[in-house]
């Protein structure tokens, strides 16, 4: 990949981001409480604005599986460029990104995923966490 696309590929990665932030609910302390008054699980990433990993999840999966994810989680997001309030009970290795999948009181429903997945891995997710939660 050439230069000037890595560029254009990280900017609008970290435009993503900011618009995404805009929303308050995706911060996972506020998250873990809204989670807990509507009964939904956390579908929390931790991403980096310098990966590029991160920007490919987020346009490719996050972003058009949002809906999805709503409808099923509460959304919570971390970049750690931004902000290093990972809650201590996270077991967060430093890989990004990672997808975590919360009770609403935080704790592990399943080991974290770590890297980059698609639209059809979603799928599988909300499926086999349907099955074994009855969600």
């Amino acid at each position: 990949m050439n230069i000037f696309k890595k560029v254009f590929v990280i900017l609008i990665f970290c435009l993503t981001l900011s618009n995404i932030y805009a929303n308050e609910q995706f911060n996972i302390f506020d998250a873990k409480q809204i989670a807990k008054e509507v009964n939904k699980p956390i579908f929390y990433i931790v991403v980096s604005a310098k990966c590029s990993h991160c920007a490919h999840f987020v346009e490719n999966t996050i972003i058009p599986g949002f809906n999805k994810i709503q409808s099923n989680f509460v959304f919570a997001m971390t970049d750690i460029t931004k902000e290093n309030n990972i809650p201590k009970n996270i077991q967060f290795t430093g890989f990004t990104p990672t997808t975590y999948i919360l009770t609403p009181d935080g704790q592990m429903m399943a080991s974290p995923i770590k890297g980059d997945f698609n639209l059809q891995i979603l799928d599988v997710i909300i499926e086999k966490l349907n099955r074994a939660y009855g969600m």
